[in-house]
């Protein structure tokens, strides 16, 4: 749980304070900024490989396979496949033509999904 709330919580400083903050202060030097986080690129695939991970161990050891056909079984699948869709999405992003600000918002919106189903799965379903 620490890597997800770790990378959820880098997600919504980002997206809701850092980038838009960016923007009033100009492109020169928001370009700059993008710059220097892309070249510390080693938190990003930690955080999100990390829960992806350990997520994944944790409910293959709660007996998630044995549980398909059940609502935990469902459920931990559903956050399974979400959860490396977004790892894939995050660290190795599509050229430049399908990667819209679209789809960038939607892999952002898959996060609480994701985050919700995990939750979920504490409590059984």
């Amino acid at each position: 749980m620490f890597f997800a709330i770790w990378w959820f919580g880098s997600i919504l400083v980002t997206r809701m304070s850092l980038w838009p903050a960016l923007r009033r202060l100009g492109p020169e030097t928001e370009g700059a900024v993008r710059r220097e986080m892309g070249m510390q690129r080693w938190a990003t695939p930690l955080m999100s490989g990390g829960t992806v991970l350990l997520g994944a161990v944790r409910g293959a050891m709660a007996g998630a396979f044995d549980r398909l056909s059940e609502p935990y079984g469902l459920t931990y699948l559903a956050a399974l496949v979400i959860g490396v869709v977004m790892v894939i999405w995050v660290n190795f992003p599509l050229p430049a033509p399908p990667y819209t600000d679209f789809w960038r918002r939607a892999c952002v919106g898959l996060f609480p999904l994701m985050l919700t189903l995990m939750i979920l799965m504490r409590f059984g379903y």
